[in-house]
């Protein structure tokens, strides 16, 4: 199958009105696949770019969480990215140029090597990871949540913070907000 938004399998980009037209409207499609293999995830790496949610070294930390929660939003069980610790090649971290084409938007580093900046070896997580581990903890709020109250109830305060893959708000402080009506969901259902 070919992804919602990206390339169709003989290569050629195209655009999700394009693909809509060829395919009919991704909601629908989704569904499908859905009902027919009873999971679904999606995968993000250098593409897909603004709007969309990433976890760009450039986006704010928002559009970095803006994954899981679209994650929720579309009813995908997970997300498979690419890399976490992509080129950590001893040998070619010896010379390495971040300013290389594949490390522009920091896709497939979420973790440094820490010796390259002066730390101790091993693993540094990027700011990126933090944010992306605070967005599947919303992610598995947003799953409690549902298991007390229902996907519609939770839904409701899902979109206050976005409503499709093109529009998510940049406002951190709704955001929080949000989460914090699914914590008081979880909370009143418990007692």
């Amino acid at each position: 199958q070919s992804s919602a938004f990206g390339r169709l399998a003989d290569g050629n980009k195209w655009t999700p009105r394009q693909a809509q037209a060829k395919y009919g409207d991704f909601c629908d499609r989704w569904a499908t696949l859905k009902s027919e293999a009873h999971k679904g995830w999606w995968y993000i790496c250098i593409a897909p770019q603004y709007p969309f949610p990433n976890y760009f070294m450039f986006y704010q930390g928002i559009g970095n969480r803006m994954v899981a929660w679209q994650q929720y939003l579309y009813d995908c069980d997970g997300i498979l990215y690419w890399a976490t610790t992509f080129n950590w090649d001893i040998v070619r971290l010896n010379s390495l140029n971040m300013d290389r084409a594949e490390f522009k938007y920091g896709d497939g580093m979420l973790l440094y090597y820490g010796r390259l900046f002066g730390l101790a070896p091993g693993p540094v997580p990027s700011w990126r990871l933090f944010q992306v581990r605070d967005s599947q903890d919303d992610f598995d709020y947003f799953k409690l949540a549902e298991e007390k109250v229902g996907r519609d109830e939770v839904l409701k305060t899902i979109n206050k913070v976005t409503t499709t893959i093109f529009k998510f708000t940049a406002d951190y402080r709704v955001m929080e907000a949000a989460r914090d009506e699914i914590a008081a969901l979880i909370e009143n259902a418990a007692k």
